[in-house]
């Protein structure tokens, strides 16, 4: 993707809850490998929602598949997940 990005995060087994990024700039990209099943990251579907309990969640399978999403303006989290799992993320702070 053309993302525009300055820092990197590796991610091993990274459980993370809903949230979203600050100091951000800009869309993030991200990408899962390794030997698991499940850990889909789990973005809501409404832009500048400001509260978990209403969101509205999309599963995205990240594994070997790329993806760039905006984590400044919309909540995310990791779906539960057995195995190993890495996650590369590249972002604009």
């Amino acid at each position: 993707p053309e993302v525009i990005y300055n820092s990197f995060t590796v991610n091993r087994n990274a459980k993370m809850i809903g949230h979203k990024d600050k100091g951000n700039f800009g869309n993030s990209f991200i990408m899962g490998f390794g030997n698991y099943k499940g850990g889909e990251l789990m973005i809501d579907s409404k832009k500048n929602n400001d509260d978990l309990e209403k969101c509205k969640w999309n599963k995205i399978n990240i594994n070997k598949n790329p993806l760039e999403f905006d984590g400044k303006s919309h909540f995310h989290k990791v779906a539960p997940f057995t195995g190993d799992r890495f996650t590369l993320v590249a972002y604009y702070i």
